[in-house]
């Protein structure tokens, strides 16, 4: 999967995983380490969170089923996060000499990080229903999420989609709708494979 279409899907199944209905425990309250990328930490919480809807269909399968695919579920969340944590990297390292230009790409992801809160908030709700943002993290608290990890969730794979669509555009020279898609996904490839090689990346598994 092309990693633009892993971020947007990240977000789109984050987005589905905090309904009322399907939601599974997160155990956010885990501060273990998943992974380091240039010492900055993945936590194991921030894995789990991307993946919520998966884990919980695996906890419905055969006991002696699940840690396998546990594992596997796991592991490749985390590499879809180490990949959006280079690239995050990445452009803050590029802006660091334009900090207003950094701050505005930070305040664009933290915006688009709020529009999708506040439909999770909707959705939690229910039909004509409201929460305040302090009801709806102490209910987010209940399920063992933490909002904080949320939003640092949105943050990093929002920049990691900007970065990439500005990269990729500028590398190419012309607009990515008129990039063939075998073509795409080699130079995404490229692009991610050259980030992760220049990268001091420790991974320390997630705890299923």
């Amino acid at each position: 999967m092309l990693p633009s279409r892993r971020i947007a899907t990240y977000v789109g199944t984050l987005l589905l995983a905090i309904s009322p209905a399907p939601f599974a425990r997160a155990e956010s309250a885990d501060r273990s380490v998943a992974a380091r990328v240039n010492g900055e930490p993945i936590y194991t919480s921030e894995v789990k969170l991307g993946c919520l809807q998966e884990l919980a269909i695996i906890e419905k399968l055969p006991e002696d089923e699940r840690p396998a695919l546990t594992r596997k579920v796991l592991d490749k969340q985390l590499r879809g996060i180490i990949d959006a944590e280079v690239m995050r990297q990445d452009a803050a390292r590029r802006l660091k000499s334009q900090p207003e230009e950094w701050k505005a790409w930070q305040k664009r992801a933290d915006e688009a990080t709020a529009l999708v809160l506040n439909v999770m908030k909707l959705r939690a709700a229910g039909p004509g229903g409201a929460l305040s943002d302090e009801q709806f993290t102490a209910l987010l608290a209940k399920l063992d999420v933490d909002v904080k990890d949320l939003k640092r969730l949105g943050r990093r794979q929002n920049i990691a989609t900007e970065y990439l669509r500005r990269r990729l555009t500028t590398r190419l020279g012309k607009d990515l709708s008129e990039v063939p898609a075998e073509e795409l996904e080699k130079e995404c490839q490229v692009l991610v494979k050259a980030l992760k090689q220049r990268a001091a990346i420790e991974v320390l598994e997630p705890k299923p």
